[in-house]
This record gives C-alpha cells, structure tokens and sequence, in this order.
C-alpha cells in the first residue's frame, strides 16, 4: 500500500528542485533585476507626473490671477503632489539599487528588504515583490549570494 510520507523540514526545499531557479539560479536572478529595471522605470515616470501636476496647480493659480498663492487647498495639493514625487524619487533609487545587486549578486538582504517595501507599490510592485521574495528563498539562490560574498 501507498501510505502518505509524513512532512519533513526539508519539504520545501524539495519544491524548488523542479523550478527554473534550481536550473539556472543566474538566469533567474538576471530576469528578477529586468522587473526591478522595470520599476525603476515606472517610479521615475510617477515622480515626473507628480511634479507636473504641482508645477500645473501652481500655474494655473498664477495665471488665472486668482490670487499670488494657491490658497489651501491648493497648497495641500501642491504637498501632497510633492511628497508623492519624493517618495517615487526614494523607491526609484530603491529599486535601482536592488536590480544592480541582483545583476551581480552583493546584498540579499536589500534584495528582500526592497522586495517587501515594493509588495506596497500595486499593482506591478507587488507582483514583482512577491516573485523577488519567493525567489530569494531558494535555496540555489542563496548558495549564489554567498559564493559571490
């Protein structure tokens, strides 16, 4: 009889022995950094938006002739609008330097920091968080950070 194997701590590690990190775990790294690159890409376009959209309110105060200042309203935009394109700013340098490490493996432990802070960014930064986090346990992957140390 087919009697079920109890589970055993090494369980997990079994699951990666057919996944494409156990093939090649260089391979998946180079991909994972594509998605961050990506990224990058996306925080840089949000921040530029954002700093149009407060440079925008600030002008069109100016030449409607409505008042020499915004008002509050419009000065809590102009905040709001400005925070948001320092904040890009961050996550863009961020993921930077999270697809630089993992094009050449340095840091793991920013790779998954960066990974779970980017889970926040949905929906693209969520998707590319949770493969990084899921990737960065396996254990080839972890063999190859530590070989590059």
């Amino acid at each position: 009889m087919n009697t079920p194997q109890p589970a055993r701590s090494g369980t997990i590690d079994m699951a990666w022995k057919h996944s494409p990190a156990s093939r090649d775990p260089a391979a998946s790294l180079h991909r994972l950094s594509l998605w961050f690159y990506v990224l990058v890409g996306l925080d840089v376009a949000a921040a530029v938006m954002f700093g149009q959209f407060a440079r925008s309110i600030r002008d069109s105060y100016a030449a409607a002739a409505l008042a020499t200042e915004p008002g509050q309203l419009g000065n809590l935009a102009i905040a709001l609008c400005t925070m948001m394109l320092a904040i890009n700013t961050v996550f863009a340098l961020l993921h930077l330097a999270t697809a630089l490490s993992l094009r050449r493996p340095r840091s793991r432990v920013l790779c998954i920091g960066v990974s779970a802070l980017s889970c926040l960014l949905f929906p693209f930064g969520a998707i590319a968080g949770a493969y990084a986090l899921t990737l960065l346990r396996a254990t080839p992957i972890k063999a190859l950070f530590a070989s590059a140390r």
